[in-house]
């Protein structure tokens, strides 16, 4: 059941960040260069196929002003 939970809470932090990302016209691209990472690498994270690291996710808040709690909405 735990799994689940998490599945679920992924899925809403993937959702809640390209929200987030549409709403401000942040790209893919500009996150990718923001964290020097490929835009289908970004795009992968953003659809649930990975993480963002704490890092990728502060260099990712301090340059767009994303609030952390989108990429870790975790108690």
């Amino acid at each position: 059941m735990k799994a689940e939970n998490n599945q679920i809470s992924k899925m809403e932090t993937t959702k809640r960040l390209l929200n987030y990302f549409k709403k401000h016209g942040i790209t893919q691209t500009d996150v990718g260069l923001t964290i020097n990472m490929h835009r289908t690498t970004v795009n992968r994270r953003l659809h649930g196929q990975g993480s963002f690291t704490v890092d990728e996710a502060e260099q990712i808040h301090q340059r767009f002003k994303v609030p952390l709690k989108l990429f870790f909405p975790y108690p």
